[in-house]
């Protein structure tokens, strides 16, 4: 059987080495037939560069890598000359964009046997481009365009002094239009056409259309059509039968789409898991930006908020420097988040938008943990093994000793109150910062193993903290400083849990205190509901 094609982004690889490709070519074929100027915005490791490299073969005629592919016989494969720019290997870190752009371009002149004249980055892409076009209209290739920008997206005025630079630079595509057969540009990020690409309001973007929303990324079909010897390796490593192995592999891998129509599967985490055989989360370990986790820890986006999001069209264009760097549309762009469907609303669309899969909202709740707690990797693990441990054997002291090790250590930068407010109003606002960050690291932690959990539930007679729901049991928490009897108190006197009345669950009722001065869980006091006798 043909081997999976690990980490190799480069298409000759794949018919030198015999590896396994899923055939595209019917969707590409769209983009070459003819002139276009296009868009593609994808997350990391979904398979942007080899979709570009792909383009590339084509391009310059090696028709014999495509044999057996529906592409082979379709086109006339003419020969064009490709100018190939991949941002993620360019050097800007240590000589500044500008430079590395120049050095670029001189390379790729130098493998034409060209020596450009021009001293910037415009004027040498013009110049390349006039030179080249006299054999062909020339194909322009730009991977990972948003890589000089969202490395410093937490350095606002080293991302503007970039971006001015590619604004400068990409001005030279517009007057050469007729010079050029295709323009194809991948990224992360979708800047606004106002601050980055008004210079190629020519260019149409297909990051949503239809057309192209399975171009990367691997349907079920292709799945089930490509990869039989792997799928029965599977059913014969797990124990199970063919139809729960695909609905395991569908659950963690796949959900992605970008119309709510065609869903894809991850297909970085979809080759680990066929060749590994486990289910382990591949994706999040290298497709998570590093700027993304910047900008979670600076803004301390609330997890109880991201479960799922409706938004307009405009939400799609509104990733702009200049008013801030909103966090909602990365989430989507970095593939976090993705179509789950389009509803419409007098004729306009209207998005629902949520994590595509388990493996993702495990791998944006790991990454909460950690910037909420500042705990490592390993403590985390370690944690919430425990806490589904306690919570589901009923080990309320267990329970109270694995809250204190994700809040210890907590700095107390994370509550700046104005020293000169008087002590029951600095109390009073100190405890509702702190209960709402404890309720969010709770929140996030148990959301991370599994766990049901409902925060700030409204009742008839009050609302309640937090109740919490495992096979056996359902807790029912209240939080208050210093103070667990008055806590659990407020839970019998508001009858929080008589909704509960008919769960064939045991009812725990906790009221937690918390430490003030330390920042910590202080003590939790207990009792189980006796629905028989109705106590409470």
């Amino acid at each position: 059987m043909k081997r999976l094609p690990l980490g190799k982004q480069h298409f000759e690889l794949f018919f030198r080495e015999d590896l396994l490709y899923v055939d595209k070519t019917p969707i590409i074929y769209k983009l070459i037939d003819g002139v276009g100027y296009y868009f593609l915005s994808r997350p990391r490791r979904f398979g942007k560069s080899l979709l570009v490299d792909i383009l590339k073969n084509i391009f310059l005629g090696k028709q014999e890598l495509f044999k057996g592919l529906w592409i082979h016989d379709k086109i006339d494969w003419k020969v064009h000359p490709v100018i190939h720019l991949d941002f993620s290997a360019l050097e800007y870190e240590g000589l500044g964009l500008s430079a590395a752009l120049m050095e670029s371009l001189d390379k790729i002149a130098n493998s034409y046997s060209l020596q450009l004249t021009k001293k910037t980055p415009k004027g040498k892409l013009s110049e390349l481009i006039e030179v080249l076009s006299e054999k062909a209209p020339v194909v322009i290739l730009i991977d990972e365009y948003d890589k000089p920008i969202t490395d410093y997206i937490t350095d606002l005025a080293k991302a503007n002094e970039n971006r001015e630079t590619l604004r400068e630079f990409y001005g030279a595509l517009k007057a050469l239009g007729d010079k050029i057969q295709l323009l194809f540009i991948t990224g992360i990020a979708k800047f606004s056409r106002v601050s980055l690409f008004s210079v190629l309001n020519h260019l149409t973007d297909i990051s949503l259309n239809e057309e192209f929303a399975t171009i990367c990324g691997i349907t079920h079909k292709e799945l089930v059509d490509n990869f039989e010897p792997y799928l029965e390796r599977a059913e014969k490593k797990l124990k199970l039968p063919r139809e729960e192995v695909l609905e395991q592999i569908k659950q963690m891998y796949n959900g992605y789409s970008w119309d709510g129509e065609n869903f894809v599967y991850n297909p970085f985490s979809l080759l680990n898991f066929l060749n590994e055989q486990r289910f382990r989360s591949y994706w999040f370990k290298t497709g998570t930006p590093s700027f993304l986790i910047e900008l979670l820890r600076q803004k301390k986006i609330d997890a109880k908020q991201v479960e799922s999001l409706q938004v307009e069209d405009t939400f799609f264009d509104s990733f702009n420097i200049e008013r801030g760097i909103a966090i909602e549309p990365l989430l989507f762009q970095t593939g976090y988040w993705t179509i789950k469907k389009i509803e419409y609303d007098n004729y306009f669309p209207i998005y629902t938008l949520t994590y595509p899969n388990l493996e993702v909202r495990r791998a944006f709740l790991h990454n909460l943990l950690e910037i909420y707690t500042f705990k490592p990797e390993t403590t985390i693990n370690s944690v919430t093994l425990k806490l589904r441990k306690a919570l589901n054997n009923k080990d309320i002291d267990a329970l109270e000793d694995q809250l204190n090790v994700l809040f210890s250590d907590i700095s107390s930068h994370l509550f700046p109150f104005e020293k000169k407010a008087p002590d029951e109003e600095r109390s009073k606002k100190e405890f509702l910062a702190w209960e709402g960050y404890f309720q969010t690291i709770i929140y996030i932690v148990l959301q991370y193993i599994g766990v049901y959990i409902k925060c700030e539930v409204s009742k008839h007679k009050g609302r309640l903290d937090a109740v919490v729901e495992v096979p056996n049991y359902i807790y029912i928490m209240e939080f208050k400083l210093e103070d667990a009897e008055a806590a659990l108190q407020q839970i019998k006197d508001q009858q929080y849990h008589h909704s509960y009345q008919n769960s064939p669950k045991e009812i725990l009722l906790l009221g937690i205190a918390f430490d003030q001065k330390n920042r910590m869980v202080k003590t939790i006091k207990q009792e189980v509901w006796d629905k028989k006798l109705n106590l409470g």
